[in-house]
């Protein structure tokens, strides 16, 4: 409390300075008055409501359903063709796009596409530790766990609706 007292008096001698011998500035919590010898003077003043993150969420929130609503929710979010036959060709088409990925010239629509594809894959087999498993011919042991997390999370960002 004696923080907040100290900055509110911070404020109020800035405003005092600027007052005019015998001027009376008054400050009540939606209303500014200043009174001299002759007049009185009151305006309200509008606060801005300062908003909470779940405040600005629930604002925006028909926006988010309308979103939600579009399109088949069953619909894969980005539709592309990975080449191969079986699963295990699809596995190491994906597996040698990202090791030829180079982040620093690719755009952030093609390097999450690319792990798009990647999770698409290991969600066909339902994460499971056998895939995990693959990976490993594929990718040293951070860099796999770096690549089968990111690919989970990009999609379970591109079907979350």
């Amino acid at each position: 409390m004696e923080q907040r007292l100290e900055a509110i008096r911070s404020h109020v001698q800035k405003l005092a300075v600027i007052l005019k011998y015998g001027e009376l500035m008054i400050l009540d919590r939606d209303r500014v008055t200043l009174r001299t010898t002759e007049e009185e003077v009151s305006e309200y003043v509008i606060i801005p409501e300062k908003r909470t993150l779940s405040g600005r969420i629930q604002k925006n929130m028909s926006i988010y359903l309308q979103d939600l609503n579009r399109g088949d929710s069953r619909d894969p979010f980005m539709s592309f063709e990975i080449p191969g036959e079986d699963w295990d060709r699809k596995l190491d088409h994906s597996c040698r796009k990202l090791l030829e990925l180079n982040i620093q010239k690719k755009s952030n629509a093609q390097i999450l596409e690319a792990y798009y594809q990647k999770g698409t894959i290991l969600a066909e087999k339902e994460w499971n530790d056998a895939t995990k498993k693959k990976l490993n011919s594929y990718f040293r042991m951070e860099k796999r766990k770096s690549v089968w997390k990111i690919s989970k999370r990009v999609y379970q960002l591109f079907n979350a609706r």
